[in-house]
């Protein structure tokens, strides 16, 4: 469908090899899923609920599934950087988490997007430095919180 077909070319760059590679590999939705739970465990203010997560979403992963995991996420926040400042949806990339995105900006308004976005580039360079997952996740995670509650 238009959605997928527009995630695969946003994850691939462009590039319709990798969009296919991208296609007949991981599982794309589960990944997507996996953000949204990501983003609810660092808004929780439990740390056990976001390591709990950490650890479901980095265990057993490999590098380039936890680069797909962050660009996924980047992409989501994009998405509510989109609404938050053009009030646009017809260009979202998650049209279908739309109610989800919507529901995100109105529980956290005055959220540091801007920071968010650059903390999540910073931990997809990380993740290509070998630095070690959980690590990385477990940073953002918290920094996550610190701009979603203005700390």
């Amino acid at each position: 469908n238009s959605t997928e077909a527009l995630l695969y070319s946003k994850l691939s760059g462009g590039s319709l090899t990798k969009a296919l590679e991208l296609k007949n590999g991981e599982d794309i939705s589960t990944l997507r899923n996996d953000v949204v739970s990501f983003l609810r465990a660092s808004l929780r203010k439990s740390p056990l609920a976001l390591y709990t997560e950490i650890d479901r979403v980095s265990n057993g992963s490999d590098k380039s599934r936890i680069e797909k995991f962050l660009i996924l996420l980047l992409i989501w926040m994009r998405d509510i950087y989109s609404i938050k400042n053009l009030n646009n949806e017809t260009k979202l990339v998650n049209q279908d988490q739309i109610p989800e995105i919507n529901s995100f900006n109105s529980n956290f308004p005055k959220s540091n997007i801007k920071e968010i976005i650059n903390n999540i580039d910073k931990s997809i360079t990380a993740i290509k430095f070998n630095v070690q997952p959980t690590l990385v996740l477990t940073n953002l995670g918290l920094s996550i919180e610190q701009y979603c509650f203005n700390k």
